[in-house]
């Protein structure tokens, strides 16, 4: 089994074949969804990558989802923009 702190708000989110889990932390208290961490478990790979995430405040982030099934998206806005994170796991 694996286990992640839970006193953070993390989630998790399957890719569209299933090999791929992330785990997604929130800040509470941010603008938005305020991910601070994307952790992805590859189960083919039997791996496990860890991003930590600086100036998500910078804007609101509305959304995260996989892109497809190597990489994360996050979209984000201000008063005049649309921003969209791609971050690619793909080993």
């Amino acid at each position: 089994g694996y286990t992640y702190p839970a006193d953070k708000n993390t989630h998790t989110i399957s890719n569209r074949t299933g090999d791929k889990i992330a785990f997604v932390t929130y800040e509470n208290g941010a603008s938005g969804l305020g991910i601070s961490q994307i952790g992805i478990m590859d189960l083919r790979a039997q791996t496990f990558t860890l991003l930590d995430r600086k100036g998500y405040n910078a804007r609101h982030e509305a959304s995260v989802s996989w892109f497809d099934d190597n990489r994360i998206v996050i979209w984000a806005v201000t008063d005049t923009y649309g921003y969209l994170y791609l971050y690619d796991f793909t080993k």
